[in-house]
């Protein structure tokens, strides 16, 4: 990026800031769906058992579910502030943390008593939607030529195929309610596999529906990688 910059190759700037950005949403946004969906049966399945009693179990999965939710922001706000550093631009992203940061201590303080624990998570979440939103207004009026309409339609096909998911992931976990009782560790994993699965491949079966350029680079890297290692074996 610093290089392409200091070329003032803004066309290639373009392409490769929007291709990064889409690729990082496109597997974390249904990440963090599953994730979210299936937050119980991930927290049973690593925590449960033992002094770790229901409680504990009910404030952790909403913990975890209020941290995925902000997966997106935490993970595309170092590529946006690279942005600002390739352009010798240090002060905005610093400025933009310290501004983040006080809205989490802010909402800690508001949220601690009445949410205990899960306030912090809220907190967080609520601290790093509000730094990522903040740092693309101010990259996008620093640089005026970040062609949005190339990052929110693949985006908005992303967030299609991600509630496909989210409904397959519920209708597969309402389904083997009826068969798995998640008595046992093993019934757990079990239903954690076969829902996580199914909300994996819903999702990627709507992508290729939906034609998101982004499951194709993945589709022909992934076989790529599959039949060179079958040559080299």
């Amino acid at each position: 990026l610093s290089a392409l910059i200091a070329e003032e190759n803004k066309e290639k700037f373009n392409y490769v800031f929007s291709r990064t950005f889409k690729r990082i949403i496109f597997f974390v946004i249904p990440a963090s769906v599953i994730i979210f969906s299936l937050r119980a049966e991930l927290v049973r399945a690593v925590l449960g058992g033992g002094q770790f009693d229901w409680e504990d179990t009910t404030a952790t999965l909403w913990v975890l579910g209020f941290l995925s939710l902000s997966l997106f922001a935490q993970s595309t706000i170092p590529l946006l502030t690279r942005c600002f550093y390739a352009m010798e631009n240090t002060k905005t992203p610093f400025f933009v943390a310290l501004a983040s940061e006080s809205v989490n201590i802010l909402a800690v303080i508001l949220l601690i008593d009445r949410f205990k624990i899960v306030g912090l998570a809220i907190a967080f979440s609520l601290a790093s939607i509000f730094n990522i939103f903040l740092l693309f207004v101010l990259l996008n009026k620093n640089f005026r030529d970040i062609r949005r309409e190339k990052i929110f339609l693949p985006v908005l096909k992303i967030l299609i195929a991600t509630a496909f998911s989210a409904l397959f992931v519920y209708l597969t976990r309402h389904t083997l309610s009826g068969f798995i009782q998640l008595k046992t560790l093993g019934e757990v994993i079990l239903q954690l596999v076969i829902a996580g699965g199914m909300g994996a491949a819903s999702f990627l079966i709507a992508c290729h529906f939906l034609k998101v350029d982004e499951f194709n680079d993945f589709k022909k890297s992934t076989l790529k990688h599959i039949f060179k290692k079958g040559e080299d074996l």
